[in-house]
């Protein structure tokens, strides 16, 4: 059933590929369909056949990005902030908070008492 699954999801996971290798840059869907060698109009309409979308995807590979940083390094916030291409360190904390329901800071938090 996964390899169904991912068979029906080719470019969503190449888009997800592709952001996760090259992460410090802030690509947007034009440049990420060049990338894939298709119109921006044909991105978008097979991402949609795959019940996903760019900003889904996006938003996904930033929040494991952030997790990951912040639980295998000592990378502080700003740091992460700037990694991860945010302009604004209060738009991530922001976005954060979406993702995990808790600051960076609350959850860094919990990642200690974890240890």
């Amino acid at each position: 059933r996964t390899i169904q699954h991912e068979q029906n999801n080719v470019i969503t996971e190449k888009v997800r590929s592709f952001l996760f290798s090259s992460h410090t840059r802030n690509w947007t869907l034009l440049e990420i369909a060049d990338k894939l060698n298709m119109s921006e109009r044909s991105l978008y309409r097979k991402l949609n056949q795959e019940n996903s979308s760019y900003k889904s995807i996006y938003d996904d590979v930033r929040k494991s990005l952030t997790q990951n940083y912040l639980t295998e390094t000592d990378l502080s916030i700003n740091q992460i902030t700037e990694l991860l291409g945010f302009n604004d360190p209060s738009n991530f904390r922001r976005i954060f908070k979406r993702w995990f329901g808790m600051s960076p800071n609350q959850y860094i938090a919990t990642l200690n008492k974890k240890q």
